[in-house]
């Protein structure tokens, strides 16, 4: 799903480090940027106070990890604002390429959403066409 650790730039409210985020922030909001920045970056100090160090966090296996521990603990939030759903969605619509779009699509035919299945679909299609960036 998603490859590598991105450090995020703070937004021009914000000062101090970077935070670490893991999808390429494109035209997503800053509020929401600014979310999964701490977010991924609670994780990641929690990960790295186990002992983890930053060659082992920005290893692929690791990113997969994170992204899922950090979607895991806040999807009820991220789902109780549909705006941020969606900026997720196009945001990894954007970075995912055909091949990881259509699994998605599989899985959510899998789970009776044939509607999503469908998008994924059309978006993998744009994005070997190059129509979709």
């Amino acid at each position: 799903m998603i490859d590598r650790l991105h450090t995020l730039p703070k937004s021009k409210e914000k000062t101090g480090p970077a935070g670490y985020c893991l999808i390429n922030p494109g035209p997503m909001r800053w509020e929401y940027l600014d979310q999964l920045a701490v977010w991924f970056q609670e994780e990641v100090e929690g990960f790295k106070a186990k002992g983890a160090s930053e060659d082992i966090i920005r290893e692929p296996a690791f990113t997969s990890l994170l992204v899922e521990t950090v979607f895991t603990k806040h999807i009820d939030e991220i789902f109780s604002d549909p705006e941020f759903v969606e900026e997720i969605i196009l945001a990894h619509c954007q970075t995912a390429s055909p091949s990881e779009l259509r699994k998605m699509a599989t899985q959510d035919r899998e789970k009776g959403k044939p509607e999503f299945a469908y998008y994924l679909e059309v978006v993998a299609d744009q994005r070997e066409r190059g129509e979709f960036s």
